[in-house]
């Protein structure tokens, strides 16, 4: 027989172990970026790396990557501003950092399903989470502690 917790997270469209860091991250009022960082777990990885360009995409990485601590809050972090631009802008700036345009369409749409279906859990008794509304409101930065963030990304690496 399944938990509470066990059930919750028979019904998210991941491995249990980041429906936990899902739900976890709603709990402690970070699920913006945590969806984030789980939408990309759950993908691949959106950089590209041309032959004979090697250097110059690895370059582009380290530098949308200053200040971060892990790959996974780079990846959530190149999302969330991928989500910010409009389509014109995109196609220049992924082009720019060697990132996949396709690939980053894929993982918004994916960051926007677990939203849903995080909303969908409701965490406490009849009520959805506070913390994940519509799709729209998954937004870059809406009160996201970094320190909790960039802990659940570490749990997230030790999987």
């Amino acid at each position: 027989e399944l938990t509470v917790l066990g059930r919750k997270l028979a019904e998210m469209p991941m491995h249990p172990a980041l429906g936990k860091i899902l739900l976890l991250g709603s709990l402690l009022g970070c699920a913006s970026k945590v969806t984030s960082v789980c939408a990309t777990l759950a993908g691949k990885s959106p950089f590209v790396a041309p032959i004979g360009l090697q250097r110059e995409a690895d370059a582009a990485k380290r530098k949308l990557g200053v200040g971060l601590q892990s790959d996974h809050l780079l990846y959530a972090g190149v999302l969330d501003q991928f989500c910010g631009m409009d389509t014109e802008a995109r196609t220049e700036w992924c082009k720019r950092n060697f990132l996949s345009d396709r690939t980053l369409q894929i993982l918004q749409s994916t960051r926007m399903d677990l939203a849903r279906h995080l909303k969908a859990l409701q965490l406490s008794s009849g009520q959805s989470s506070a913390h994940v509304k519509e799709e729209d409101d998954v937004a870059p930065g809406s009160g996201s502690d970094p320190l909790v963030v960039e802990l659940l990304a570490v749990l997230a690496a030790s999987l």
